[in-house]
């Protein structure tokens, strides 16, 4: 379902299109601008847009349709760009090292 906003303002505009070229989430955009504005408006504080990107990727509700893979792939990117992941997988235990003992 598409967000009842149909486009994203200019500065998010600019803002998405100043990331380097790979990155510009054209799924997330055209389907979900809502979704890009939100991001967009929290870019300057880290903790309440992992928080959110930590909404959108994880159900808690139990009733939610899920996004497209395309879509999904956008929202991913523009965390691993915004947020990182200094330490593995966000907030899931899965943790990228060995767990090999020596």
């Amino acid at each position: 379902m598409a967000d009842a906003t149909s486009k994203i303002d200019d500065a998010a505009e600019a803002f998405y299109r100043a990331m380097p070229e790979a990155n510009y989430p054209t799924a997330l955009i055209d389907g979900h601008p809502r979704i890009a504005m939100k991001i967009h408006s929290l870019r300057d504080s880290k903790i309440a847009l992992a928080e959110y990107f930590d909404s959108l990727l994880n159900d808690e509700r139990g009733s939610r349709q899920g996004f497209p893979f395309r879509v999904l792939v956008n929202i991913q990117g523009l965390y691993d760009v915004m947020v990182g992941i200094p330490d593995g997988f966000y907030r899931t235990g899965r943790h990228a090292r060995s767990t090999s003992r020596r």
